[in-house]
């Protein structure tokens, strides 16, 4: 467990100790700069804490006082001391200010849903949330984490419980070695993943399968004020889709997988993508994201099939169930789509099944 050190609020400088030194043996500030051949300045320069007691004056001094009783090594320490205490100082004074981060992120919650650990000082969790992040201050997350806090424009969403979010499964992907992704089988295993759609237990093997192609799949539980579905993002050479469900209706699950699976296909593997609860809609993105929603469209069902079965008007769930037997998918997939395009998702609500996802 993290435990925090004792923090000073004040720090004794070594000038204290060499006036002392200078009072008991007599010597004035000129005369011991005549002895030491430093000017006077610097001697003052020490006096007011301008200047530290460096290796080199330290011998010096050492000619000076008695050796037995103050040798070089004893000034180096009493900077060194003073240097580190006043460090300390500052370090408090650095928790202080990460204190307003700290109570930005959902503790309890990110505890309970064992992203982060639970300490009992609010000093404690500061320090442990540094560890975590691996950063030297808590205000330093938005450096690192810029597509989350870039995208959560929304005051209801906490951008520091995204990061922490972000930051878990970032840490649980670096304990697997893998090989460099595999763009080729990807695409090669597309109708194999599509296939998927017509199973309820297909977690398992999503993950099995894109495993194949180096492409890391986790879930993780939904955390307070993030309104996060998934994320992309390329860590080392490979991608990595983290899911959280936060509307938990199979065709909507599966039209967002196959929309991240073309982020990864058609575009630059450095781009992160994080897909809100329609709370954030970044126009700089709008192009990319609209390829990818056609790119997971045409692979569950292509226009050209869909468009037919649509202009036919029947929306029978005999005939809806036929339909997708003919395509190869699911009936929540045909259902959801007609949902999405004719804006009624209550006369399909019966075929959207929904979904239950563990690791």
């Amino acid at each position: 467990m993290v435990k925090v050190k004792f923090l000073p609020d004040w720090v004794i400088h070594p000038w204290v100790s060499l006036k002392d030194f200078l009072e008991t043996f007599h010597i004035s500030q000129k005369d011991l700069s005549n002895r030491i051949w430093m000017s006077e300045k610097h001697i003052v320069d020490i006096i007011k804490w301008v200047s530290p007691i460096t290796p080199e004056t330290a011998l010096k001094l050492e000619k000076v006082f008695p050796k037995d009783i103050a040798p070089a090594i004893f000034w180096n320490n009493l900077q060194l001391n003073y240097d580190v205490d006043l460090a300390k100082i500052k370090e408090n004074e650095s928790l202080e200010k990460d204190k307003e981060i700290l109570w930005k992120f959902s503790y309890l919650d990110l505890v309970k849903n064992n992203i982060i650990e639970w300490f009992d000082s609010w000093q404690d969790k500061i320090i442990w949330l540094r560890s975590f992040f691996w950063v030297s201050e808590l205000w330093n997350i938005w450096n690192i984490f810029w597509v989350a806090y870039r995208k959560t424009d929304c005051e209801k969403i906490s951008a520091e419980n995204v990061s922490a979010w972000l930051r878990y499964w970032e840490l649980e992907s670096r304990k697997s070695q893998v090989q460099e992704f595999d763009k080729l089988k990807l695409k090669s295993k597309l109708w194999e993943l599509r296939s998927l759609t017509r199973e309820k237990n297909f977690w398992e093997k999503i993950v099995k399968i894109c495993a194949e192609c180096w492409v890391k799949v986790v879930y993780s539980p939904y955390i307070t004020k993030t309104y996060v579905n998934w994320a992309t993002r390329w860590i080392w050479n490979n991608p990595v889709l983290q899911l959280t469900i936060r509307w938990k209706y199979a065709d909507i699950f599966w039209f967002t997988f196959f929309h991240e699976l073309g982020h990864i296909l058609l575009h630059w593997k450095k781009e992160e993508f994080l897909e809100f609860d329609n709370w954030y809609k970044d126009p700089n993105i709008a192009e990319k994201e609209m390829e990818a929603d056609n790119f997971s469209t045409n692979t569950l069902i292509s226009n050209t099939e869909f468009n037919k079965f649509f202009q036919k008007w029947d929306f029978t769930q005999t005939s809806i169930i036929s339909f997708a037997k003919q395509v190869w998918v699911h009936e929540w997939i045909v259902a959801g789509r007609l949902s999405y395009v004719m804006k009624d998702y209550r006369t399909f609500e019966k075929l959207r099944s929904q979904l239950q996802i563990s690791n």
